[in-house]
């Protein structure tokens, strides 16, 4: 019996929060306040953490990526989904200084974007991982479905 891969259960929260915090960004722009600006970093703190549980279950699901084309669009897919990590790492640990370093909220802001349109690519990839390949779908080939000539 083959085990349904846990990656892809796990990575809806961090792409929720990562897309959801530069629109708390917006947001506290129309209504200034707190209450944006907190849940913005919330919102990144919460992606962190459930993006940290989302790589390490992306790692252990990669060994059984097999195939090259696969394996290139796997790397690509995890190394895309650590920068975009990493600038959310940026991003709150800019707003945690902007205190003391007042441009530190406008560059924190500023990486919203960017994250998310490198969030996306980094999932168009992973959909590309089992859609076209077919990694961790029950009797996978890892190889792009052939279909029938009609």
């Amino acid at each position: 019996m083959k085990r349904h891969p846990l990656h892809p259960a796990m990575v809806h929260l961090p792409i929720a929060a990562f897309v959801l915090s530069p629109l708390a960004d917006l947001a506290s722009l129309f209504w200034p306040g707190d209450f944006f600006e907190d849940s913005a970093f919330l919102l990144l703190a919460v992606g962190l953490v459930s993006g940290g549980l989302a790589f390490a279950t992306g790692a252990l699901d990669l060994r059984r990526v097999r195939g090259n084309q696969a394996e290139r669009v796997a790397s690509l897919h995890m190394l895309v989904m650590f920068v975009v990590w990493s600038l959310a790492l940026a991003s709150l640990l800019l707003r945690r200084d902007s205190v003391t370093w007042p441009p530190a909220r406008t560059l924190a802001t500023g990486l919203g974007p960017v994250m998310v349109l490198l969030l996306v690519w980094g999932a168009w990839l992973g959909g590309r991982l089992v859609y076209e390949f077919r990694t961790g779908v029950v009797g996978q080939t890892n190889a792009p479905e052939e279909t029938p000539d009609a």
